[in-house]
């Protein structure tokens, strides 16, 4: 069925002492969000991790989501990342709509009590001045993830589909 319905998460459940996974099940194990391992007793994945997002099933990685607000807006002349979209800040709004799907999400910036309303930890360029790469070169060594999701602060709509696809 995998190979020819694209669910919203698909998940495969391995027994954590079973070596053995059908020929059928090993042809779609690429193509899974996630194997969940049962010891008979308990399933290694927290269930406060699903969720649903836009009516689909998500669950969080273990990997981490960087918020890029380092930026000086020169051009715009005001803070981009708290430029308010339906009353909300636009940060707040890419957080709250990458909050389902990932671990952890840093923030990359140079004032951290600037963003500290997000709740999350605020990265500081470890050489400020030296533009974005700079930025995401510090973020990731603060991350815990071998995997990270790079998203700048303005960007007011994150499409869950393109994260579910990235994560996959």
């Amino acid at each position: 069925l995998r190979q020819v319905v694209r669910p919203g998460l698909f998940v495969i459940l391995q027994r954590a002492d079973g070596d053995k996974v059908k020929q059928s099940c090993r042809k779609v194990w690429d193509d899974a969000d996630l194997v969940i391992r049962f010891d008979g007793e308990r399933f290694d994945v927290d269930p406060e991790a699903f969720d649903v997002v836009d009516g689909q099933w998500t669950v969080r990685r273990p990997a981490t989501a960087i918020v890029l607000a380092g930026g000086q807006s020169k051009r715009m002349g005001t803070d981009k990342a708290l430029l308010e979209i339906d009353g909300r800040p636009m940060i707040q709004r890419v957080v709250d709509q990458l909050r389902p799907h990932f671990a952890e999400i840093l923030v990359s910036a140079n004032d951290p009590e600037r963003y500290a309303f997000l709740g999350l930890p605020v990265v500081p360029d470890t050489r400020p001045g030296l533009g974005p790469m700079v930025a995401v070169s510090s973020v990731l060594a603060r991350s815990s993830h071998e995997t990270n999701f790079v998203v700048p602060c303005d960007l007011p709509i994150v499409p869950s589909e393109l994260l579910r696809e990235v994560l996959r």
